[in-house]
């Protein structure tokens, strides 16, 4: 997977399994902005603490439209366009779902 920079930088502690195995990971539902030279990942869904098995297809519709914070562009998106992003961090409580 490309090394995405700007909103995360977590995709190389992704590759390592001892980082995983050490942490409590929790899991987010992101997909990236399509505007050309735009870098931003948008959280769309936080899934709560990962347990390793868990299939996301059924918490994403199959089209929908977002909005980008920093480019300000809309775009459509598939479920195939989701991907999940874990993190060691848990979503703040004034955080709410795109769906």
């Amino acid at each position: 997977m490309e090394e995405k920079t700007g909103c995360f930088s977590l995709f190389k502690r992704l590759n390592n399994p001892y980082y995983v195995l050490r942490t409590m990971n929790h899991v987010f539902l992101v997909v990236y902005c399509k505007t050309p030279g735009c870098i931003t990942a948008r959280i769309l869904k936080y899934m709560g603490p990962d347990s390793g098995e868990r299939e996301f297809s059924e918490f994403v519709p199959t089209r929908f439209y977002v909005d980008c914070g920093r480019c300000l562009q809309c775009h459509s998106y598939e479920q195939s366009e989701v991907y999940p992003l874990i993190t060691e961090t848990a979503a703040p409580p004034e955080f709410h779902n795109a769906f």
